[in-house]
């Protein structure tokens, strides 16, 4: 794998997963949801590299090469472990400063359970875990501009049909030279990053 990630591309992922086979089946769709299933996941802490650029991701658009190594920040919860006492559950990840990752940035992950829609509160959790991070990195952000988050959410309620469900969440690292071919003959003047 690349050791040196600067300038590489930063997006954020999620989906969501069901079988009632197993849990890693509901966690394999909830990469397929992602847009990420023919990956091989590298876990990384929560470091974004120096000139890093944010892109939103298309999973239709971008598909990656078959067995890649993708770098990646993430989280994922089940609710067949927490449907008895929970109605919401949630991952959420956070990455800032997305309007100049110049000096670098931070990943943040949370996942959770609760009785009550509390989506804005994990949200208001999570903020305040970047931002603290960030400033221990003597990094400073707008709030409404530079943090992007993204979240898979679900009413346990609704997926009771499935044995298993798994969400998903994550920052994923990566260059346009990992996309297939395809995209290749059709983008060939997108710069490689």
């Amino acid at each position: 794998m690349q050791n040196d990630l600067s300038h590489c591309n930063v997006s954020l992922v999620s989906g969501i997963g069901s079988s009632n086979t197993s849990k890693l089946n509901a966690f394999d769709r909830a990469l397929s949801d992602a847009g990420i299933l023919n990956c091989n996941l590298v876990k990384i802490s929560s470091v974004v590299p120096k000139s890093a650029i944010y892109v939103n991701f298309d999973k239709e658009k971008y598909k990656f090469k078959k067995g890649i190594l993708l770098p990646i920040a993430y989280t994922y919860n089940y609710i067949e472990e927490q449907f008895n006492t929970a109605q919401f559950t949630y991952c959420q990840v956070a990455v800032a400063p997305t309007t100049n990752f110049r000096n670098g940035g931070i990943i943040v992950e949370y996942s959770g359970a609760s009785s009550e829609n509390e989506q804005d509160f994990f949200k208001n959790n999570l903020q305040k875990i970047i931002l603290e991070a960030l400033q221990d990195r003597n990094i400073s952000v707008d709030v409404d501009k530079d943090i992007k988050y993204i979240t898979s959410y679900i009413n346990c309620n609704n997926y009771f049909d499935y044995k298993y469900t798994c969400l998903f969440a994550g920052c994923i690292l990566w260059r346009t030279g990992w996309l297939d071919d395809a995209y290749h003959k059709n983008n060939y003047l997108f710069q490689d990053r």
